[in-house]
């Protein structure tokens, strides 16, 4: 490959330019990966909303729900993929990888037990509630 860029450079700057033009690109396809991968898990769960969509309402609040677990799926597995791609070549940057999708797995179950408590806490009587 030729790397050609216009004025006078020396052989070190032009091994930075690319060096860092690659990194950029190369992040940028882990972006598009991960992108990929959460319309790829929307288009799964893309049957269950249609067969919901016989009700307008429950339709709307499952392609939501469908949503999340999308971003949900994909939040936590995207950065296992790139953590598995690098552990041969760079072991360190990939248990950080794999560190930001473990945190990421574990914020998404918090939250989902703190909605299931609220819901809970909700659907309780007033006169149950002042009892305990």
């Amino acid at each position: 490959m030729l790397i050609v860029r216009s004025g006078i450079k020396s052989a070190a700057e032009l091994f930075d330019a690319e060096q860092h033009s690659n990194i950029v690109f190369t992040w940028i396809l882990r972006a598009v990966g991960a992108l990929l991968m959460f319309i790829g898990v929307m288009l799964v769960l893309r049957p269950l909303v249609v067969v919901a969509d016989v009700v307008p309402f429950i339709g709307s609040i499952l392609g939501a729900g469908a949503a999340l677990v999308a971003l949900a799926v994909t939040a936590v597995v995207a950065p296992l993929i790139v953590a598995v791609a690098w552990f041969f070549y760079r072991p360190l940057v990939s248990v950080a990888i794999l560190a930001v999708g473990l945190a990421a797995a574990y914020g998404f179950r918090k939250w989902a037990a703190q909605r299931t408590a609220a819901r809970v806490a909700q659907s309780v009587p007033p006169a149950v509630a002042a009892a305990r």
